[in-house]
């Protein structure tokens, strides 16, 4: 891994968190969220979420840093592609046994998924310019 690379995962590490903050914000889908989910908020306990979802999104930074060198993915297109591919293949198929296994609301599902396509696409777009 060389220091521009490293200074992508940074970036989309960073990138994700961002998003994040904005899509489960009150003014954006928090609100809907922490009904659907039937989350009570808790300070400690979402500061706690928040540093371990930061470690998990750098983890994923890593590895799609990784494939993308290896696959040779520094294109807008070719980026936007694998981010793409790598939610429908992975995240949203894998998501959708909350809806179909646990009974989770599917209005719970897009607004997890939306996030995760937003910020899985920003990472894998900020990523190719510095591989």
């Amino acid at each position: 891994m060389n220091g521009m690379m490293l200074i992508g995962i940074v970036l989309a590490t960073a990138a994700h968190a961002l998003i994040g903050m904005f899509w489960y914000s009150p003014q954006a889908f928090g609100p809907l969220w922490l009904k659907l989910a039937n989350v009570i908020p808790d300070p400690v306990k979402m500061k706690n979420a928040a540093m371990i979802g930061t470690i998990a999104a750098m983890v994923m930074a890593c590895v799609m840093a990784n494939l993308m060198d290896r696959l040779q993915i520094s294109s807008f297109i070719g980026a936007f592609c694998f981010g793409f591919a790598v939610w429908l293949g992975f995240v949203a198929t894998v998501g959708l046994s909350e809806v179909i296994w646990c009974g989770k609301p599917l209005e719970l599902y897009f607004i997890k998924m939306g996030n995760t396509l937003v910020s899985i696409l920003t990472m894998s777009l900020i990523l190719a310019f510095f591989i």
